[in-house]
């Protein structure tokens, strides 16, 4: 398997492993992306998801990756906390390491079982300027609001967070 060779030739320079497993949506129409899934079958899409996902946890708890991700800015599915209680568990019966969700930038406050998690992850592409070729002591000032935030949010929920992705555009 290809992905095992990847992780163990990771682990072999020293590099420990977060594997994020994620929904790729071929749709590729404005707004189309897995944060909008709208299952029509709920029981149905649980249960083909949390068959994708413990397969994917079988495979880090073998490779002995360091974090595993329950799921990636699946934006319509965050409050669905029994659901995702369920899956989780069932991931922390196979998989020994530590446990996260991927959550996107403007909804990772929503993301229904925080508490379930051994740290929080975050897509941190927080809008920062309009302009096409900002100053770098703009960026930054522009980082101080949802730095500050991100620090507040942590310290209530007694999480640590780290950030998972981290971006921008080349283009406007």
């Amino acid at each position: 398997h290809t992905l095992n060779a990847v992780i163990e030739m990771a682990h072999g320079l020293g590099l420990r492993v977060f594997l994020m497993p994620f929904v790729y949506v071929l749709d590729e129409s404005p707004g189309s992306w897995r944060g909008a899934i709208q299952p029509a079958d709920e029981d149905l899409w649980w249960r083909s998801y949390g068959n994708y996902i413990e397969h994917y946890a079988r495979l880090a708890a073998t490779t002995k990756v360091s974090l595993f991700s329950v799921g990636s800015e699946l934006k319509t599915r965050a409050t669905h906390a029994h659901r995702w209680g369920e899956l989780i568990g069932r991931v922390k019966a196979t998989f020994p390491g530590r446990v996260t969700y991927s959550a996107n930038w403007d909804n990772y406050q929503r993301f229904s079982t925080w508490d379930l998690m051994d740290v929080v992850a975050i897509n941190a592409y927080f809008p920062l300027t309009q302009s096409y070729r900002p100053s770098v002591p703009a960026l930054v000032d522009a980082w101080m609001p949802h730095k500050a935030a991100l620090v507040d949010w942590s310290a209530s929920h007694a999480r640590p967070y780290i950030f998972s992705e981290a971006g921008y555009r080349s283009s406007m």
